[in-house]
């Protein structure tokens, strides 16, 4: 995994930025269901930084459609780890973007993944302490401006 790291950011592409991103979300999953948190919030959060930044760089539906991929593990995590905050923040911007592909794809399955996003928010802000009340703000960190 390191020399992958290292592949990426002496390339830096977008294909070998998006191959890490994927290999980060690999781990996370394998830290995840192996119930090492601490380990899959850091692979999460590696991935979804590397998702902002192909984001501001393509600013396609796929990057972000990736990106709200990368939010949803984040607030999975975040949510099994009781940090409600940080699951809603990550949840609906996940929402938000796919309300965005939906608007710009215009097909029926955007359309789908946009509605069960919202769902998908509102049912975890009816399962989580403190009920119905939103909170904001973007989720994890933005990508170094300029």
């Amino acid at each position: 995994e390191q020399l992958r790291r290292q592949l990426a950011e002496q390339l830096g592409g977008p294909e070998i930025s998006g191959d890490l991103a994927v290999s980060m979300d690999n781990l996370g999953r394998l830290a995840e269901h192996t119930g090492d948190l601490a380990a899959a919030q850091a692979a999460f959060a590696e991935s979804l930084t590397t998702r902002r930044r192909l984001r501001e760089l393509l600013g396609t539906p796929d990057s972000l459609r990736d990106l709200a991929i990368s939010l949803d593990n984040v607030g999975r995590v975040a949510e099994a780890g009781a940090d409600w905050p940080a699951a809603e923040r990550a949840y609906a911007e996940v929402a938000q973007l796919l309300d965005v592909v939906a608007s710009t794809a215009h097909s029926p399955a955007a359309e789908q993944e946009a509605a069960d996003a919202a769902r998908e928010l509102a049912e975890f802000r009816a399962r989580r302490p403190g009920g119905d009340v939103e909170v904001s703000g973007a989720v994890g960190p933005e990508p170094p401006a300029g």
